[in-house]
């Protein structure tokens, strides 16, 4: 028998989830390497929680091309206006 180290896929316990400053959706996690093995139950889920405890807003919704449109989300902390018509964000200083 040959002895291999177990590669881990699985994403440790109480991870940090780092929001970006930019409007952002719960899909987008997804294209980052650091959470592409994260359920999106489990990112949805730490999203709600940062919006209860004030750190996240929900800034609009993201227009898709087929299906339901997707939440956006921003930081408290940071004022954005989202255009209506193609779905991008403008930073206010």
């Amino acid at each position: 028998m040959l002895n291999k180290e177990p590669t881990k896929t699985r994403v440790a316990y109480n991870f940090e989830l780092e929001f970006p400053d930019i409007p952002f959706t719960v899909a987008d996690f997804k294209t980052i390497e650091k959470y592409k093995t994260v359920s999106y139950i489990t990112l949805k889920k730490r999203v709600n929680k940062a919006i209860k405890e004030g750190e996240l807003k929900l800034s609009g919704l993201k227009p898709a091309a087929r299906g339901r449109p997707q939440l956006l989300y921003t930081k408290a902390d940071v004022n954005t206006i989202v255009s209506k018509n193609n779905s991008t964000a403008d930073q206010i200083s």
